[in-house]
């Protein structure tokens, strides 16, 4: 995890999300597309097609209760992860999260988050064989 900052703030122009995804993936802010702004009504679409094509990686988006039930191993496991909800402001915000704590929070201005409703996280996938994966790539598109 590499800790970027996000560069816009406020509810309708933010981008808490870029600099989040940036921080699990290790990149810079401008090697991930503002999704949640640019796209608006698509952007959890458009993640996934990005995050498939780019590096072979499920976005996957759960309730935090669904979370904490049914993803223990991944909790234990050491991976970073993306929690959302309000923040002090009750505007809704992402930080990158492990082992069920905050460990980057994308906003330097704010406490982070009043209570977590959501989690997100990527699965990396280990295509091998022809078929692999086939199923996405008809969805969409091979590089």
């Amino acid at each position: 995890m590499k800790p970027v900052f996000q560069t816009r703030y406020g509810e309708g122009n933010g981008n808490c999300f870029q600099a989040a995804l940036a921080s699990v993936l290790e990149l810079e802010l401008e090697e991930v597309p503002d999704f949640v702004n640019v796209y608006q009504d698509d952007w959890f679409k458009e993640v996934e097609r990005w995050l498939y094509k780019k590096f072979r990686a499920v976005y996957v988006f759960v309730t935090y209760e669904d979370f904490l039930e049914n993803f223990a191993d991944l909790r234990a496991s050491g991976t970073y992860y993306i929690q959302v909800g309000p923040n002090q402001n009750d505007v809704m915000h992402c930080v990158v999260a492990q082992h069920g704590k905050m460990v980057h929070n994308p906003n330097r201005t704010c406490k982070g988050l009043k209570e977590v409703k959501y989690c997100e996280f990527l699965a990396f996938l280990d295509i091998g064989g022809d078929d692999a994966g086939s199923e996405r790539e008809e969805e969409f598109g091979a590089d």
